[in-house]
């Protein structure tokens, strides 16, 4: 949610020195920051030692003093013999640098290589540079990064990006100002900043130095991060990955054994696939890095389980033997058998920038660069569709986008669609400009075909204002027929039915989106997304308008396969391919091909969710069956589902369009919670509706995601606040929110306006108008595993409550507290309730109950990021210190809003401004008694923090007056969601630890969750023999866990204080 740096992973802190480098409190300057070829350098020197052979050299910055001589020295009398001794003076070296390029001025310590202090300085036409004090760090290790000749302007900056990472798309993963600071207050062309935390992860990096505030590269250098050399050759990397359910179907193993002091012994890496070995090669590459790759032939089958091996040993003597193991699931990939094509393009023999024979471009493109430059993404050569190599395309702009893959993958006739070799692309995401270009296929004899299809891989992502079309003609170009229209979906509009409406789609006015001109004409094109295309508009292109998501950057890689009915036995079949847009991503096309495929006489299902072999499906899955018509339609009576062996009643068979043609969707709702890890199958029958009545069959099965679930017993109070009026809250319920009168303010309420009053604290708020707001992508990320209370999903539904500032640009504290609850008659409460909150690296979020009207308040949880949390040297939390410890990112608060008899917004001043610390929003008093309390979170995560939390209320047991007090604060800080409150009695009849719910492994991390409860925490054994149980730091009262895989033996438990 902040500016250049999208999360607080580790702390920060910059140093800077411009042109000098002090070291010791010893300072050395040149005259100059820039010097002409052999111009006189004058150096001076201060709080020196005071040694007669004290003395200065110039170098090359690249040089080693002690392995490189100086270019140039004196010692600090100015004489090469050095017989007085100063602390300070000038020294002039009048003959200056020949060569140009970055230098260094550095002053020594008494004859020798003992650096006092240095100052860099250039000599001749040098333009921007950064760089490294290394090549290669350890995780966490400082960075230091040197910047030069820079422009001097207060906000160019400098950021630390992983190699791949595209800056402007995504935040950067730490950066500074060239002053370094977060303000960018003071202009410096030369300096150092450090960046102390380093980076945490193993990988390639960049820092690259900005320009003025904006992402214009001035320069930019590589670096490393990975681990210290292990004592002997461990696997570092390895694909797949072991514990991957949904791995890639291609048979292929690479793994990379780093050598230690001792090596690999290349000999003895023996590989097993399923427990047979295969034929694994073995490449020693640079620093002590070895690859193993295996590749197979043919895919694995969809839904199928497998296990690699790997074994090795090293050179040692006596020798150590390693292995390792990796299982996988094999991802429900979609892969289609089409016959011989009739014709088929996929550009590999054409001619770089050429079109095949007959095809033709027409651009109504923004002309940005008229050169024809083949590397220049914005020259004549890319105002349109062209043909292009992807080793040239991988070099554009936004390169880690369009490199992403179908998701799952796509295989046609046994090959992986995705574009290789020459590709068709429209590209423009790479021309800041609008974008609006055209291509015309040749004319294709297909008088002696029908069935005819065309098919081809798309490659292709939507952006807001972009919108893409294929249509064909059978009349030389003079009429178009429809094929497909894709457009963001959001800017589909529908009718009350929910049908589309093509006319008002396709004619509506759009301020954003790509206008050109008519070459012959002059006359202007674009606005509105049917100036594109062919076909006249009309309701009957409704089935082909095809909505895409926007930003999505996976969803639209598809292959593309449409039944053409119009051009069966026609002589002139062409093509016409739309794209517009303005910096509006890209569509890349690969493998066109026309087909002839007789339609099956029995009706199929082309589509299932849960599809047969899947994984992780929901444990209360809605089955679903889409099945397409044949030469014989589906006789909707016939349908019959039978789950897991059973039949079932109260199917539902609907009538449905699939593309142009018809089709019925036959959906089924599990009603029963579904195991976890549960293998579950289903067989769907069903019978065409004329001739034999032939019956069809679709059977499979799929396995349930793992999850958490948890049976309550009736509560003693609950609020879904699904009863309730929008915005009205709970009887008893009352609200008190803050601000700061420097913030802007919007003082009218609007619930259409997420920055309005309506939103200045907590609001009820319903799940539809909350999808309307800003970030509802990650806002609609849900628990992960799923949540499930008494059967149900646990996830914001109907109404509920809401503390959201992540469009407030402002500093936000609100509090509400509920009506006092008479538990007189009841023990044992506990306060269960839905919490959808992500953790933001300056907000906190509370929840204290009270039993004497609000007067004083008791602990239930106190959320803050996890970064911020103190501890002593034992590892506990420090909650004086955490609490007390101020902040200058927190919220501060002087004012209380209110609204007078009139029902008019207003502010009154406090008598001090709230806020600037976490304990500032907290109603209980602040002691080492809260400790237990404090749960950290992880910042900008939009899942770890979406939970069922039950808590137990020691001291409102038979308690005449509870009351419950939830307070969120923050600035543009992400959001707190509340639903399905309840206060229950639940005995606890034993002091028994919980049960570990799941454990699991990604992308070398593993995850282990359980329901926690104050008093409860997580350890750790490598051994269960003699087991040397450790506690995980930070694990005493939370819910979950987060730790490194590595490859020695884990055991874990859980216990309670």
């Amino acid at each position: 949610m902040k500016r250049k740096t999208n999360s607080k992973i580790i702390p920060l802190f910059a140093s800077l020195l411009s042109l000098s480098l002090p070291l010791l409190g010893q300072e050395v300057s040149t005259d100059f920051s820039n010097y002409a070829a052999e111009e006189e350098i004058i150096v001076t020197f201060s709080d020196g030692p005071g040694n007669p052979k004290d003395w200065v050299g110039l170098y090359k910055q690249e040089m080693v003093a002690g392995e490189d001589s100086s270019l140039a020295w004196a010692y600090v009398d100015g004489t090469e013999t050095g017989t007085e001794g100063l602390t300070e003076g000038e020294l002039t070296f009048a003959d200056g640098m020949t060569d140009e390029g970055i230098y260094e001025a550095r002053f020594f310590e008494d004859n020798g290589y003992t650096l006092l202090a240095k100052a860099v300085f250039t000599v001749g036409d040098v333009g921007p540079t950064v760089k490294t004090d290394k090549a290669v760090y350890t995780p966490g290790e400082p960075i230091v990064v040197d910047f030069l000749v820079g422009p001097g302007n207060p906000k160019d900056w400098v950021g630390l990006y992983k190699v791949g990472m595209v800056p402007g798309n995504v935040g950067s993963l730490a950066w500074f100002y060239v002053d370094g600071t977060k303000d960018g207050n003071e202009g410096v062309e030369f300096g150092t900043l450090t960046f102390e935390g380093g980076m945490t992860d193993e990988g390639d990096y960049r820092a690259v130095f900005f320009e003025n505030d904006g992402y214009t590269v001035l320069a930019d250098t590589e670096f490393k991060v990975q681990q210290p050399a292990p004592e002997t050759p461990k696997v570092v990397s390895i694909s797949p990955q072991d514990g991957d359910k949904n791995a890639d179907p291609a048979i292929a193993f690479t793994a990379t054994i780093r050598n230690g002091t001792t090596s690999l012994k290349s000999d003895s890496v023996k590989l097993t696939l399923d427990g047979k070995a295969v034929d694994a090669t073995v490449t020693a590459g640079d620093e002590g890095f070895n690859t193993i790759t295996f590749s197979g032939e043919g895919l694995f089958v969809a839904g199928s389980n497998h296990r690699f091996m790997l074994e090795f040993t090293d050179d040692g003597d006596p020798a150590t033997s390693e292995s390792v193991s990796v299982e996988i699931d094999v991802a429900a990939y979609v892969e289609l058998e089409l016959p011989e094509a009739i014709y088929f393009e996929n550009f590999d023999s054409v001619e770089e920038f050429e079109m095949p024979d007959g095809w033709e471009g027409v651009n109504l493109s923004q002309e940005i660069n008229a050169e024809l430059e083949p590397d220049d993404f914005t020259s004549a050569y890319y105002e349109g569709w062209v043909n292009v190599a992807m080793t040239r395309w991988s070099n554009s702009g936004s390169a880690a986008q369009k490199a992403t893959q179908p998701a799952p993958p796509i295989f046609v006739n046994g090959t992986r669609q995705v574009l290789t070799g020459n590709a068709l692309v429209a590209d423009s995401a790479s021309r800041n400009g609008h974008f609006l270009t055209f291509v015309y296929t040749k004319d294709f004899d297909l008088s002696n075909h029908k069935d005819v299809h065309l098919g081809f891989y798309s490659h292709y992502a939507q952006n807001q204002d972009s919108s893409g079309s294929v249509e064909y003609s059978i009349d030389e170009g003079e009429t178009w027929l429809p094929i497909v229209y894709m457009l963001d979906q959001a800017d589909i509009v529908r009718d009350d039915e929910g049908n589309v409406d093509a006319v008002t789609t396709l004619e509506q006015e759009h301020a954003d989106i790509a206008v050109g001109y008519d070459p012959d004409t002059f006359e202007e094109v674009g606005g509105y997304y049917g100036a594109y295309i062919g076909a006249e508009i009309s309701e009957a292109l409704a089935p082909y308008i095809s909505g895409r998501i926007n930003d999505n950057q996976t969803e639209s890689k598809r292959h593309e396969l449409f039944r053409l009915p119009e051009a069966d036995g026609e002589k002139t079949v062409r093509f016409r391919l739309a794209k517009s847009g303005t910096y509006s991503w890209y569509w890349g096309i690969d493998n066109f091909g026309l087909y002839s495929i007789a339609p099956s006489s029995m009706p199929e299902v082309v589509e299932a969710s849960p599809a047969a072999g899947s994984q992780g499906a929901n444990p209360m899955p809605l089955l679903t069956f889409v099945i397409k018509n044949g030469e014989a339609k589906l006789d909707p009576t016939s349908v019959k589902l039978e789950f897991n062996g059973t039949a079932v009643e109260g199917i539902t068979v609907t009538e449905i369009k699939i593309g142009a043609e018809d089709g019925h969707q036959v959906t089924y709702q599990v009603t029963d919670l579904l195991e976890p890890l549960s293998q579950n199958s289903f067989k769907l029958t069903y019978t065409e509706d004329s001739g034999e009545n032939r019956m069809g069959t679709y059977e499979g099965s799929f396995t349930v995601a793992e999850f958490t679930k948890r049976t309550l017993p009736a509560p003693l109070a609950f609020e879904s606040f699904d009863d309730l009026e929008e915005f009205a809250l709970p009887e008893g319920w009352t609200t008190t929110s803050y601000m700061n009168e420097a913030d802007t303010i919007i003082w009218d309420e609007d619930p259409d306006d997420w920055t309005s009053m309506t939103y200045s604290g907590w609001a009820n708020v319903s799940l539809d108008r909350w999808k309307t707001g800003p970030y509802w992508n990650e806002k609609s990320q849900a628990t992960n595993p799923p949540v499930f209370i008494n059967g149900k999903a646990q996830f914001p539904s109907g109404n509920f409550l809401i503390a959201d500032s992540a469009l407030r640009n402002a500093n936000f504290v609100t509090v509400i507290e509920t009506k006092d609850f008479d538990l007189s008659e009841g023990a044992d409460v506990h306060l269960g309730f839905y919490s959808h909150y992500t953790q933001n690296q300056d907000n906190s979020a509370s929840v204290e109950y009270s039993i004497d009207g609000g007067d004083t308040w008791l602990p239930v949880l106190y959320m803050l990021d996890q970064a911020d949390i103190v501890t002593g040297d034992d590892g506990t939390v420090d909650a004086e210190a955490t609490l007390n410890a101020a902040h200058g990112d927190v919220a501060l608060v002087n004012n209380i809003l209110f609204q007078d008899d009139d029902e008019i917004w207003d502010m009154e001043p406090l008598e001090e401004a709230l806020g600037g610390s976490y304990g500032a929003f907290i109603g209980a008093e602040i002691d080492d008694s809260l400790a237990p309390y404090i749960s950290g979170r992880v910042d900008d995560n939009h899942a770890e923090s979406r939970r069922f939390e039950l808590h137990r209320l020691p001291r409102a047991d038979n308690q005449a007056k509870v009351r419950i007090r939830f307070a969120m604060n923050g600035t543009w800080s992400w959001y707190w969601a509340v639903d399905n409150f309840g206060l229950y009695s639940i005995e606890e009849t034993t002091p028994n630890a919980p049960d570990i719910d799941s454990i699991s492994v990604k992308g070398g991390v593993v995850t282990i969750n359980w329901l926690g409860a104050a008093g409860v925490r997580l350890q750790k054994s490598t051994r269960l023999a003699k087991p040397d149980w450790q506690d995980v730091p930070g694990t005493n009262g939370e819910s979950s866990a987060q730790e490194v895989a590595d490859q020695a033996e884990s055991y874990y438990r859980l216990i309670r204080d």
